[in-house]
């Protein structure tokens, strides 16, 4: 039953840190389109979204997931 519950918070835990990181990376994936529709250059890079996953702990600095 321990192990059960352990499990469960380690899920919980990356559940929340993806949701986090979708949310912001929404936010700023709304920036670059109404920069878009503006007529502007996107505000932000590939580089910027990888950051904010690194960030929530979903990446490494390689790139490959911590899961």
């Amino acid at each position: 039953m321990k192990v059960d519950i352990t499990i469960s918070e380690n899920l919980l835990a990356l559940h929340c840190r993806a949701l986090c990181a979708h949310a912001e990376c929404l936010g700023l994936n709304s920036a670059n389109f109404y920069c878009i529709v503006k007529n502007y250059a996107p505000c932000y890079s590939d580089e910027i979204f990888s950051q904010v996953l690194m960030k929530w702990g979903l990446i490494d600095e390689k790139g490959e997931p911590t899961f």
